[in-house]
């Protein structure tokens, strides 16, 4: 079964294409933050099916949860995942997602190992101090910039 957690502006469309007898997908509404490790934790597969996204902090919050992740190859998620490296990355057609969500659920020691270097990703690029030095780079560039 498939879980989805939260809303958005396509939620109703979404249901209606779900409410398929052949289909079992459980809603959860919007979770507070702290929910949201356990929820991730307990998946086989975090998916992101976007057209584009800009920043996407859901698949940085599951990669980080050491989730194996699936997205969608568009700018936005193809800048953090590395296709069988990080991350699954598949084409946007329904068939192509499809083919994708079920070879990785097929191979848990694939899930498992793309899970770890995942986590381990998002460990080295988003990590406090790395994000902190980057954030004092670019202060002390606008500061030299202003002079």
């Amino acid at each position: 079964s498939a879980l989805m957690v939260g809303g958005c502006s396509g939620s109703q469309s979404l249901r209606e294409m779900a409410s398929n007898p052949g289909l079992k997908v459980d809603w959860l509404p919007n979770q507070p933050g702290a929910e949201l490790p356990r929820i991730i934790a307990s998946a086989r597969l975090f998916v992101m099916p976007s057209f584009y996204e800009g920043h996407p902090k859901a698949l940085l919050e599951a990669m980080s949860c050491g989730a194996a992740c699936l997205g969608t190859d568009v700018p936005g998620i193809r800048e953090d995942i590395c296709h069988q490296e990080n991350g699954w990355l598949c084409g946007t057609e329904p068939e192509s997602l499809a083919a994708a969500v079920r070879g990785l659920l097929d191979d848990s020691l694939l899930r498992e190992e793309v899970g770890r270097r995942a986590r381990r990703y998002i460990v080295e690029k988003y990590s406090l101090d790395r994000v902190s030095a980057l954030e004092l780079e670019l202060l002390a560039d606008l500061a030299g910039n202003r002079v």
